[in-house]
């Protein structure tokens, strides 16, 4: 599995911050390339592309505009649009605003379980959290183990975070791709068992 790491996805967007980024992601790895033009307007599959990178790097003003502008081409059929804005609004401190962004999307969704857990666990809500995490696993079964590893790397639990995130990379979750970039992430990253994994994956 290849993939890019923070640094360099930072530094495509410091250089050229307003080069729209394609995605391409399966099981096996993903890619990422910058190209001028690229981007169609009226497409909102391209703005909700555009606002997967902001927020995966931390510019979250920007994921919320191209998030917006997604909804603005196709505001009753872009569910990622309305989950990058709520997880963007939410990581601002908007929690309220976010859970109102994410309240579109369907009911049930594993992308609208994993935002409102966040959320509530951004809120210091831990019970509403460990609730709609109940609702996730119900609904998906054993295929949430790297939100549940987000889940408890965020209340300080370093080794069911780490057992979940070896679960995630025994099942080859293609989430893991963002590994490199999670901040919920950041206090496993000194933890042997999850530099194994980052290796495993071969991050630049």
């Amino acid at each position: 599995m290849k993939a890019l790491g923070w640094s360099r996805w930072q530094a495509e967007l410091d250089i050229t911050p307003q080069t729209p980024a394609r995605f391409t992601s399966t099981s096996l790895g993903v890619e990422l390339t910058f190209a001028a033009g690229t981007l169609d307007s009226l497409d909102s599959d391209s703005w909700v592309d555009q606002a997967w990178v902001y927020n995966n790097v931390g510019r979250y003003e920007d994921s919320i505009v191209a998030a917006k502008k997604s909804l603005e081409l196709a505001p009753d059929g872009q569910v990622f649009g309305w989950q990058f804005l709520g997880v963007s609004l939410i990581e601002l401190g908007k929690v309220s605003e976010g859970l109102a962004a994410l309240a579109h999307m369907p009911p049930d969704t594993p992308q609208r379980f994993s935002g409102e857990i966040f959320a509530y666990q951004k809120a210091g809500e831990q019970p509403a959290a460990d609730r709609k995490m109940a609702q996730l696993r119900h609904v998906s079964g054993d295929a949430v183990d790297s939100v549940l590893a987000s889940f408890y790397a965020r209340q300080g639990k370093i080794e069911p975070a780490l057992q979940a995130l070896e679960r995630a990379w025994a099942a080859r979750d293609p989430w893991l791709i963002d590994l490199s970039i999670i901040d919920s992430l950041k206090p496993l990253r000194s933890e042997p068992r999850f530099k194994a994994i980052w290796n495993a994956i071969d991050f630049p």
